[in-house]
């Protein structure tokens, strides 16, 4: 079994890997979605070009145009104002009263009509009762939000859903679940924008990490405004849910390269710290709008010790008293060739998934945050289907936790992999003879790390992996 350290060091790579095949995959579900709608209309086809700024959107032309130099000029900083709490219009905030079981759609397919519809139908058809929308991915707005002075002065607004309130209406009347995913410190809009908030490099410009990728500085109380900001608006529309992904800091690039404008001299605060005041700070702000808040979390971080914050600033204990859901990334994709004592993890759904969880579960235990790990739907390096789906569903479920997300930048899903998986009920005088019978899947059951007592890997603290 490898060491700690190099699992650390596999995650992340296998991580960029995805991330770099998806923004591949997210490019030609755009190209493909607005030569759909708008055929024939250039300057708006030119507005789908690939860029370099996440997995699931691009900036405008007029962005771009605006972005051309590398480091913008300052502007005068102003404090982003937290919307004051309104109510939300009657009806539209979905609560459930069973296990969320969502799928992420991105701005751009909740934007249009076919794939949106398409994507609706497999809900009412299947276990899935909820979804997770872009409202901020990569410092782009999904659609506009005039009063977020900030998002209006970076022109972060894309308005890739044209008319949010009609979509969030369709969702209430179906009554899906809704949660507003919110990349908070992977900026690139904001970044190029204002340079006084970003982590910046030695000479004062936008540090960009190994795949291109801006940040905003965490330890910027401006930024943690705007997040903010952004929730609150989503609350008001009706989103039931606030998700901060990428709530970490930089998990690429040298260290000595980058400086953080806000920190101050003698703020010995660690980056973990950092992070957990900002979610404390979150959802001290959100408590008016009665939304659940979760976070997106790495998977490695279930397994790592409390001392150990992955070189990212995530220690999971710290995060906890501030969510209502820790959503860890365990797709199997990302874990090397070895861990967790398994000869091909991605080639292995059912055993990964089923040793995350068990991590998962027990790192959770004693606390008000209960888990919901986000899944594979996707193909990387290992081609996914059904099977492959429902095992990681079932190893989900045999550790008592019903909630799950799926992940697939194109949205396309498994709609046969998705239905609810029946398990054969037997006579008490059979069951210790044989196990109920489940779902098709790649892995045998008996290899289940919660059947078979396989010891877990120890996480040790040690510096963080160079990547």
């Amino acid at each position: 079994m490898q060491d700690f350290d190099t699992m650390g060091a596999n995650y992340f790579f296998t991580r960029a890997v995805r991330d770099d095949a998806a923004e591949k995959e997210s490019s030609i579900m755009k190209s493909f979605l607005c030569g759909a709608a708008f055929a024939g209309a250039t300057l708006l086809l030119s507005g789908c070009q690939s860029g370099n700024g996440g997995m699931t959107t691009t900036a405008s032309p007029t962005t771009v145009a605006a972005s051309a130099s590398p480091v913008a000029v300052a502007t005068a900083p102003t404090p982003t104002p937290v919307p004051s709490p309104s109510p939300t219009p009657p009806g539209l905030q979905v609560k459930l009263t069973e296990p969320v079981r969502g799928i992420y759609i991105s701005g751009w397919v909740t934007g249009g009509t076919t794939r949106w519809n398409e994507l609706l139908n497999l809900v009412d058809k299947t276990e899935i009762n909820s979804v997770v929308i872009d409202v901020k991915e990569d410092g782009m707005m999904s659609y506009a939000t005039p009063g977020i002075p900030l998002a209006v002065a970076v022109g972060a607004n894309q308005k890739m859903i044209p008319d949010i309130d009609a979509k969030m209406a369709q969702l209430s009347k179906r009554k899906i679940y809704s949660i507003a995913r919110i990349t908070c410190f992977r900026d690139r809009i904001t970044a190029k924008k204002r340079p006084d908030l970003a982590v910046q490099t030695t000479g004062g410009a936008p540090w960009r990490d190994r795949s291109g990728h801006y940040w905003l500085d965490p330890y910027n109380k401006e930024n943690w405004d705007y997040n903010v900001a952004v929730a609150a608006d989503a609350a008001q529309r009706g989103f039931g849910e606030i998700q901060w992904d990428y709530v970490r800091f930089p998990s690429e690039g040298a260290r000595a390269g980058r400086v953080y404008p806000a920190k101050t001299k003698g703020d010995l605060r660690s980056e973990a710290r950092v992070i957990a005041e900002f979610l404390q700070y979150a959802r001290e702000k959100l408590k008016p709008y009665n939304v659940v808040v979760s976070a997106d979390v790495f998977g490695l971080t279930v397994a790592a010790k409390p001392d150990y914050d992955m070189g990212i600033g995530q220690k999971i204990d710290l995060m906890m008293p501030h969510l209502d859901v820790v959503c860890p990334m365990i797709y199997p994709s990302h874990y090397g060739r070895g861990e967790y004592g398994i000869a091909h993890p991605n080639a292995s759904p059912y055993k990964t998934i089923s040793f995350a969880m068990r991590d998962s579960v027990a790192r959770v235990k004693g606390t008000n945050c209960r888990v919901r790990p986000w899944l594979q739907d996707f193909s990387l390096g290992v081609r996914y289907g059904e099977p492959e789906v429902r095992a990681q569903i079932k190893a989900t479920r045999e550790h008592g936790v019903e909630e799950y997300l799926l992940w697939n930048a194109s949205n396309r899903y498994t709609a046969s992999a998705l239905v609810p998986l029946k398990v054969k009920t037997e006579p008490k005088s059979a069951k210790k003879a044989a196990k109920p019978a489940a779902s098709p899947s790649p892995d045998a059951a008996s290899s289940s790390p919660a059947a078979s007592g396989t010891p877990t890997p120890v996480a040790s603290p040690s510096p963080t992996p160079s990547v």
